[in-house]
């Protein structure tokens, strides 16, 4: 059975941070197994716990353990995995620079809220035998847009998956009346 989740979200400054480690610390005590979660970039609770938290979960006690995300490495982890499928699904792409469209893709919009999602999917998978996981939230703004990213994401990616078709469409069209039937390259 998949790990309870409590969100502690709000704005900035309003006590996410010392709720969210008083809530874990209140479900290990009752017994649970707990990951208290921080996704929150000001990384309050090593503050809090008076410990240095990083990238991984660290026992705090037999049944807590505290993760603060870096974002900025799960951010960059993302870019690698996209650049290296692209690089496998579309090999007729060498053409293109690339490396200028990374450099871009660095800054799109949307890509702080993916980075979150992933640290959120990873610790569901690998932390199955967690009874509760306790997710200390950023600020309003990035909350607000992590909970309407899979929603937003699904819209995005179905138009796209149309255009791409009808592109490819008019692509074998076109290649049919310029050369006759030719075996048109496809994605993998």
């Amino acid at each position: 059975m998949a790990p309870r989740l409590l969100f502690f979200v709000g704005k900035g400054g309003v006590g996410k941070s010392t709720l969210s480690a008083l809530t874990a610390l209140a479900q290990a005590d009752a017994g649970r197994q707990v990951l208290l979660l921080s996704l929150d970039p000001a990384h309050n609770q090593s503050d809090l716990f008076g410990r240095d938290f990083g990238d991984t979960p660290l026992p705090v006690d037999s049944r807590l353990s505290v993760m603060e995300a870096d974002i900025g490495s799960w951010i960059t982890r993302y870019l690698k995995e996209v650049r290296r499928n692209v690089e496998e699904s579309y090999t007729y792409l060498t053409a293109f620079n690339l490396e200028q469209h990374f450099r871009v893709l660095r800054h799109s919009p949307g890509l702080e809220e993916f980075a979150l999602q992933r640290v959120l999917e990873r610790r569901l998978r690998e932390d199955q035998q967690l009874d509760t996981i306790v997710v200390d939230m950023p600020p309003t703004a990035l909350t607000t847009r992590f909970f309407a990213s899979p929603s937003l994401t699904r819209s995005w990616t179905e138009q796209l998956l149309a255009l791409r078709r009808s592109i490819r469409d008019k692509r074998a069209m076109i290649t049919n009346i310029k050369v006759g039937k030719r075996e048109i390259e496809q994605d993998r």
